[in-house]
């Protein structure tokens, strides 16, 4: 725990402090908790700020569950919680799982022409982020037997499950192919269409589902011949 410490010889000694973080899988919710106390017989602070990174989109702060506050973008972009009490408690609700490092924080004396304390505290951290995928359910697919030129949806498409600590991430894939030997992988290649839903890369866990089809003209049929196809779909998720 990194302590933000103020000491001004009117207005008394703040300490802001990072007492808990955790992580909650089942909610895929981080929670940072945090104290401030104030000198009994000093001037309590109106207010303190605590700098959140850009990597952190406004929607990835979770509004119901954390202490009330407001946006603002000086000394840095970062969230004010009002101070109402010399001892109290403040939570920080963030989705995803995020890691603690030094941030700035800043005490607020708006009698004193908003004078403002600035230093480090220990609060959500930017620096370094992570990203995985996963496939949710079953995830083998069967397309159903050609008959000759159309189109052969998939019933059952695959779940995408990304978990990322930082925004403006992308899913790709490639295939590999086990097919006949006379078979065509350029038109096998062709002729599969992978659709993802429309999805908002943001930081936390997002969905993404993919459903597949063939689509077959009558001059692919003979890049197709009988036999046993296979076709294996890696999927990536990377950040810029």
């Amino acid at each position: 725990m990194v302590p933000l410490e103020v000491a001004g010889a009117d207005l008394g000694d703040v300490e802001v402090t990072l007492h808990s973080r955790k992580y909650y899988p089942n909610w895929d919710m981080t929670r940072f908790q945090y104290k401030v106390v104030t000198d009994r017989d000093r001037t309590s602070p109106d207010a303190w700020i605590l700098e959140i990174g850009d990597c952190i989109l406004d929607e990835a702060v979770n509004v119901w569950a954390s202490s009330k506050f407001t946006w603002v973008d000086e000394p840095f972009r970062g969230l004010r919680f009002e101070i109402t009490k010399t001892n109290q408690t403040f939570y920080l609700w963030l989705t995803g799982p995020w890691d603690a490092g030094s941030v700035g924080g800043a005490v607020v004396f708006d009698d004193d022409d908003e004078a403002l304390f600035v230093g480090e505290v220990s609060g959500p951290f930017c620096s370094g982020s992570s990203i995985s995928i996963d496939v949710i359910g079953d995830a083998n697919v069967a397309f159903p037997p050609l008959g000759g030129p159309g189109t052969y949806p998939v019933s059952d498409g695959t779940r995408l499950l990304i978990t990322s600590t930082s925004a403006g991430w992308t899913v790709t894939h490639t295939l590999g192919l086990s097919i006949p030997p006379t078979a065509s992988q350029e038109v096998v290649s062709r002729i599969l269409r992978l659709m993802y839903t429309p999805y908002e890369a943001v930081a936390g866990t997002t969905t993404v589902n993919v459903s597949y089809a063939l689509v077959i003209e009558e001059e692919d049929l003979s890049g197709l011949p009988e036999g046993s196809y296979r076709i294996d779909i890696t999927y990536t998720a990377s950040t810029d």
